[in-house]
């Protein structure tokens, strides 16, 4: 049987620094994707369904690619991964602002789905979803 995982608090500075990101990722994440619609409206000319299609594929890049982004999280480790997907977020939040192509436009709102599967399960693995037991008190 295998250890239990450190509950957030027992977590390494680094790995605390990590889920924090995680955490303000997601809340940059849903901030922003309500605007999604709008923002690509404006500033390209596609249709309303192109601009659902590309609004949807953002969600079901990041639901349906968990499996993928767990697969490599085993691979490659939980820290490197969230890095990575964390740098990819701060690029492509910063190349959003800055670029006018429609083409590009649409493959940096992929790139945000993308993004997530390295950074979702990296945290799901570092952060124990269950309930362990602390000194002092017991598991039910």
């Amino acid at each position: 049987m295998t250890e239990p995982r450190p509950p957030l608090w027992r977590l390494s500075p680094a790995q605390r620094l990590l889920e924090g990101g995680a955490l303000l990722n997601s809340l940059a994440f849903f901030a922003a994707m309500p605007f999604a619609p709008l923002y690509l409206s404006e500033h390209t000319s596609l249709g309303k369904p192109s601009v659902g299609a590309v609004v949807g594929a953002v969600a079901l890049i990041a639901a349906f690619g968990g499996l993928l982004g767990g697969m490599i999280v085993d691979r490659l480790g939980a820290v490197p991964l969230m890095r990575a997907g964390l740098v990819c977020h701060v690029a492509v939040y910063g190349l959003l602002a800055a670029v006018r192509g429609p083409a590009a436009i649409v493959v940096l709102f992929l790139l945000l789905g993308g993004a997530r599967l390295m950074v979702e399960p990296g945290a799901k693995k570092l952060c124990p979803m269950r309930r362990t037991s602390l000194p002092g008190t017991s598991s039910s």
